[in-house]
């Protein structure tokens, strides 16, 4: 179990440059963006964008702060809300226009086509929550709002600190606000 800070990743600019994003986790881990399996990010979203394109990736967005967001893809208008998601291929022209709060936060989650898999959602932390990362992929757990805590060492997680569990790790968290879950497999299709 890996514990990533927020305030230890650079944020960077998009790869179209029409954004900030701020890495949380990727496999392999010093992969540049061509050549990663999978790769987790928190997206800044200042403004309408077009988002850069990235072929041969399936990509899943899950609006976790501001928005909310419409997402043009390859010219189907899709809504996307507070802790709701969409997945698109990589490969679509995708413009972003943000009809609420700025700046919005995304977790962009990008798996490769034939090599992952990923499937993201949003869960309350409560008392207590416990998550297991599948025994032949990864966990990535990103904490969305102040109040979580981290098992046994009952370690403060500040908005967008993450753990990281490899191959059947496991994460206890308490306190209180929500999480983003995001578990990684081998791409099986």
């Amino acid at each position: 179990m890996r514990l990533v800070r927020s305030t230890g990743s650079p944020r960077t600019p998009w790869r179209n440059g029409a954004g900030l994003t701020r890495p949380v986790a990727q496999w392999p881990a010093e992969a540049g963006l061509d050549e990663f399996r999978w790769r987790v990010s928190c997206a800044e979203i200042a403004g309408d964008a077009p988002f850069s394109a990235f072929p041969g990736i399936r990509r899943e967005l899950l609006l976790v702060h501001g928005g909310p967001l419409t997402l043009v893809v390859d010219g189907d208008r899709h809504v996307v809300a507070r802790d709701q998601s969409l997945g698109f291929s990589g490969d679509a022209r995708v413009a972003c226009l943000v009809s609420g709060g700025l700046p919005a936060v995304a977790l962009n989650v990008m798996t490769r086509r034939g090599a992952s898999t990923a499937a993201v959602a949003v869960e309350p932390v409560g008392r207590a929550l416990a998550l297991t990362a599948p025994d032949d992929g990864d966990l990535v757990v990103v904490a969305l709002e102040a109040g979580t805590r981290l098992g046994g060492a009952d370690e403060a997680l500040e908005p967008f600190d993450a753990v990281w569990c490899g191959a059947g790790e496991r994460v206890a968290l308490g306190g209180s606000g929500r999480v983003a879950v995001v578990r990684v497999q081998p791409d099986r299709r």
